[in-house]
C-alpha cells in the first residue's frame, strides 16, 4: 500500500509542469518505469506568508467536496485563509482566481496530495505551523493519522 501511495504522489508531481524542479540523482533500486527520469519539488521552508494562515477549526476545513464555483470535485484546493474550496488550475482554475481576487488569501493546500502552495512566493512551501491542518486533512480523507498502519 505504501508503494502504491508513493507511486501516486510521484505521478502527481510529474504532472506539475509549471514548477521548477531539481533532478534526483539516485532513487530506490526499483525503477517505476524503464527510462523514466525522476524529479522532485523542493518546497520553500522560509515562506514569509505562513503567518497569514488563519487559525482553523477542524469543523471548518473539509477534505472532500466540490469547488465553490463550478462544483467539480476531482482536484480541489482549500484556501488556508478562509477555508473555501476551489478547483485547481488543471480543472477551471478557481483557486487561482480566488487568490487574484483576494491577494492576502495566498496559501492553499491540495486535497489530492496535501502539497501547500503560496501564490505570493509562487512556490510550494513546507512549514511546521502547517502540520496540524495537514494532519487533519489526512485524517479526514483517509480515516487514519498520517503514517498510521491502521
Amino acid at each position: 500500500e505504501l508503494d502504491y501511495l508513493i507511486q501516486e504522489v510521484l505521478f502527481l508531481f510529474f504532472k506539475l509542469k509549471h514548477v521548477e524542479v531539481a533532478k534526483i540523482e539516485t532513487m530506490s533500486s526499483a525503477p517505476i518505469q524503464d527510462g523514466m527520469t525522476l524529479f522532485a519539488v523542493d518546497p520553500r521552508s522560509d515562506c514569509p506568508h505562513v503567518n497569514a494562515v488563519s487559525q482553523f477549526r477542524e469543523a471548518d476545513v473539509v477534505a472532500l467536496g466540490p469547488c465553490g464555483v463550478c462544483a467539480d470535485a476531482s482536484e480541489n484546493w482549500v484556501c488556508l485563509h478562509c477555508q473555501s474550496m476551489f478547483c485547481s488550475r488543471y480543472v477551471q482554475g478557481h483557486m487561482a482566481a480566488h487568490n487574484e481576487q483576494n491577494p492576502t488569501h495566498c496559501i492553499a493546500v491540495s486535497l489530492t496530495d496535501f502539497s501547500v502552495w503560496c501564490y505570493q512566493c509562487d512556490s510550494y512551501i513546507k512549514h511546521p505551523s502547517l502540520d496540524p491542518v495537514l494532519s487533519h486533512l489526512y485524517r479526514a480523507k483517509f480515516g487514519a493519522a498520517s503514517g498510521s498502519s491502521t
